[in-house]
């Protein structure tokens, strides 16, 4: 996919768009990965009211409402942003891209758990429609590497929850 992603459309580009959840062990590998300090690619500050509400009137088995759950005093642990783009996208490419936060490793896709409790690959997102995302084209093992990212996703958010606030206490100045 990352060859599909060089050739985005900027006005659907994820890096740009909305804002890069980052978990708590994501944010330790990126740390380790760039040798610097959590304030430097951190933002815990809160979210715009205009965020917030899309946040809460997401589709129930979409990212927004799990992130939703995720938020403590309208905050949430995610990278930094300059001009509007996500800090690791240099010309149209991550600097982070080995160790990049399970969202974006994901990205243009999402899962559901359905009744039964099996897992199915959906689009990410209907807008900004991603030009790359086309369920047609994945293969299996591409399949199973979505699915098993997601279940990451879930027990990392379980682990968020219980461990943010001594995070961001014991690492981050904002």
């Amino acid at each position: 996919m990352i060859n599909k992603c060089l050739n985005c459309r900027e006005e659907f580009h994820c890096c740009i768009n909305g804002f890069t959840f980052v978990g708590i062990n994501d944010a330790k590998k990126i740390k380790k990965f760039i040798n610097k300090d959590y304030d430097f690619f951190l933002d815990f500050s809160k979210l715009p009211k205009q965020t917030l509400k899309l946040l809460k009137n997401d589709d129930p088995s979409l990212e927004g409402t799990l992130r939703y759950s995720l938020l403590k005093d309208d905050k949430i642990l995610r990278i930094k942003k300059r001009d509007g783009k996500c800090i690791f996208l240099k010309d149209r490419k991550c600097e982070i891209y080995e160790v990049r936060p399970k969202i974006c490793r994901i990205y243009p896709y999402w899962c559901i758990k359905l009744i039964n409790g099996k897992i199915m690959v959906i689009e990410h997102d209907s807008e900004p429609t991603c030009e790359i995302c086309n369920l047609d084209d994945i293969t299996k093992d591409e399949e199973v590497k979505i699915k098993k990212l997601f279940n990451d996703i879930l027990k990392e958010a379980k682990h968020y929850n219980v461990n943010i606030n001594n995070f961001v206490k014991n690492n981050l100045i904002n």
